[in-house]
């Protein structure tokens, strides 16, 4: 049977532009505006999942070992390793959002229909069920205070017919444009005043729909692609792995020796996490 999950939270949201260099590499900086490409650090919010939402959103897309194809034949289609991070939320007086606390971290596959022409970002994030790829295991954390968090590191691999390739670069977490205090505190800014214009979908609006959740998981954004993968496109049949890891404790070719033994991913989850998913088509059922 296929673990399809049903994400621990009621509302799953993306940043836009939060690694360096990402939006221009993808092409998907086309889709703001010239005023906000040239502001620096991350340009927005999208939704990948609202819980009880009547459209494409209220669709839980969350699976941890395959991730479906969209439909369309013409579909170009990239992993996106990314950092996951759960927080708990406080509500002010008026309902509004107070703060954000981050409590663990996890790992996502933001997967991405690139060529789709949307009229919103999130509708080339969820196609439907096992469009997402989502870790159930988590790291418990109390903060994202750069001297406690300097040591992960986030990478990605994309296996073909038996051959694996580096497909995201291997980045500490640190490194995100937008991180620490100052995330929570954008984050907080922007679920405000992010209004449903071009684009962009009211978070407001979603947060209130979803129920006024008493916590949220955000993919804070993806590193940048490797030269041999940059245009890459998934195709039926391949593996993807997303991996966290504690330098501390791992090194880097270790980590890429491990890809390939599937068997020791769930050991170590306190120092090492693992996404691994096989690329099925859309005509394959769905379990």
């Amino acid at each position: 049977m296929t673990k399809v999950i049903n994400s621990s939270d009621d509302l799953v949201l993306g940043i836009a532009g939060n690694s360096p260099g990402y939006l221009a590499q993808t092409g998907e900086i086309k889709a703001f505006s010239a005023n906000q490409r040239q502001q620096h650090g991350p340009k927005a919010l999208f939704p990948i999942y609202v819980k009880g939402h009547d459209s494409f959103l209220g669709t839980a897309p969350f699976c941890q070992v395959q991730l479906r194809l969209p439909a369309s034949r013409e579909a170009v289609t990239q992993m996106e390793p990314e950092l996951a991070v759960r927080f708990k939320v406080e509500y002010g007086q008026a309902g509004d959002v107070a703060e954000l606390r981050p409590f663990a971290l996890s790992l996502i596959n933001d997967a991405t229909h690139r060529n789709r022409v949307v009229t919103k970002l999130a509708q080339k994030k969820n196609w439907g069920p096992q469009s997402k790829g989502a870790l159930e295991q988590q790291i418990a954390i109390d903060s994202l205070q750069i001297e406690g968090m300097e040591h992960y590191r986030i990478c990605g691999f994309l296996g073909r017919e038996g051959q694996w390739h580096q497909c995201s670069e291997d980045v500490s977490v640190s490194q995100y444009t937008v991180f620490s205090q100052a995330l929570c505190d954008w984050l907080v800014q922007r679920i405000a005043q992010q209004r449903d214009e071009s684009v962009l979908d009211d978070i407001g609006q979603l947060l209130v729909q979803a129920g006024c959740p008493r916590s949220i998981t955000v993919a804070i954004g993806a590193p940048s692609y490797t030269e041999a993968c940059r245009d890459h496109q998934l195709q039926h049949g391949d593996e993807m792995v997303v991996c966290l890891y504690d330098q501390r404790r791992y090194q880097f070719d270790e980590i890429q020796t491990q890809i390939t033994e599937p068997e020791l991913d769930s050991v170590d989850c306190q120092h090492k996490l693992v996404l691994r998913q096989r690329v099925i088509s859309d005509q394959e059922s769905v379990k």
